[in-house]
């Protein structure tokens, strides 16, 4: 059975984020600028028969204000219960009410509340999002790939890539997976773009109705998992 650690409230470890919202909104509070109030709820998957000693690629999941705990731990069920972690930033919209620089900030600090309690692979740390999260995850990744070995968007939003060119090398290697409807044309430009960029890049088409449920679809997840757990074994040899 998965533990579900929700702001520290698990009593077999310590506490997940005891000091981390405070610190973090006292420093909010020195951006005048900034107007915006970090989510509180921070939920963390770890796999069936967690082993200490092996490295978790992490899957950081963007919620919307829509989605709930239980549709991101099924989220994670389905993609695997064993092969990830799984962090989920909820109300992930407020992150874009900030700037990027804040917006990273809030999540590397996240992120590295997990690795104190968890053994996560550093440099396998995917940003996910599905709909208007899916662009959010492709561009906090854009603007911080060095932090990310990749994203995952399902069915993202439209919308303008920046100039790739200025991080061609911090891109290479990198990995771009893209799950969209027929409908979704502007995202093989976009792919294309990301590929010539040096990103290794794979886009898969998908029904409308599989791709917008709220919880993971079982044929999206598998070939989410499978994408990922070869490019984990391709970067191994």
């Amino acid at each position: 059975m998965n533990r579900i650690h929700n702001s520290g409230c698990d009593k077999l470890r310590a506490p997940l984020f005891s000091d981390f919202s405070h610190s973090v909104e006292e420093n909010l509070k020195a951006d005048a600028e900034q107007l915006f109030s970090i989510p509180q709820r921070a939920t963390v998957f770890t796999p069936d028969q967690y082993e200490p000693k092996y490295a978790y690629p992490l899957v950081v999941h963007l919620s919307s204000e829509q989605s709930s705990t239980s549709d991101f731990l099924e989220t994670m069920e389905q993609l695997s219960p064993q092969n990830y972690l799984g962090l989920d930033i909820a109300n992930a919209e407020k992150l874009l009410d900030c700037s990027a620089e804040i917006a990273q900030q809030h999540l590397k600090s996240m992120i590295g509340q997990v690795q104190r309690h968890y053994n996560v692979h550093s440099e396998r740390i995917l940003l996910m999002g599905s709909g208007p999260q899916g662009t959010q995850a492709l561009h906090l990744f854009l603007n911080s790939c060095d932090a990310y070995w990749g994203f995952i968007a399902l069915d993202p939003t439209k919308t303008t890539l920046p100039n790739l060119q200025q991080g061609f090398r911090s891109l290479r290697n990198r990995l771009g997976l893209i799950l969209a409807s027929e409908e979704n044309q502007w995202v093989r430009p976009a792919a294309e773009l990301l590929h010539d960029a040096g990103v290794h890049m794979h886009l898969e088409r998908q029904s409308a109705e599989i791709l917008t449920s709220p919880v993971l679809h079982r044929k999206a997840a598998k070939s989410i998992d499978h994408v990922v757990i070869t490019n984990i074994w391709r970067a191994g040899r």
